[in-house]
């Protein structure tokens, strides 16, 4: 996705809780969409009804991926 400052943004949904192997999935997108555009800030976000304790603890130094919760009612 491409965000109103015109970056690209790479969105992992997960349903249920993420891991650590989620934010590492989501940093690899990252990875590959900088590669293909050197020019071009990278962004990422992280959708999951939570976060286990290990994906919290990537996220601490992941400053360019944002973290967004959902419920389902």
């Amino acid at each position: 996705a491409k965000d109103s400052k015109n970056n690209l943004v790479a969105i992992e949904l997960k349903l249920g809780a993420a891991t650590r192997d989620a934010v590492g999935q989501l940093q690899s997108y990252m990875g590959a969409l900088e590669s293909e555009n050197p020019d071009v800030f990278v962004r990422g976000i992280l959708v999951a009804a939570t976060l286990d304790a290990s994906a919290e603890a990537a996220l601490r130094i992941a400053r360019d991926i944002k973290f967004v919760s959902y419920t389902i009612a």
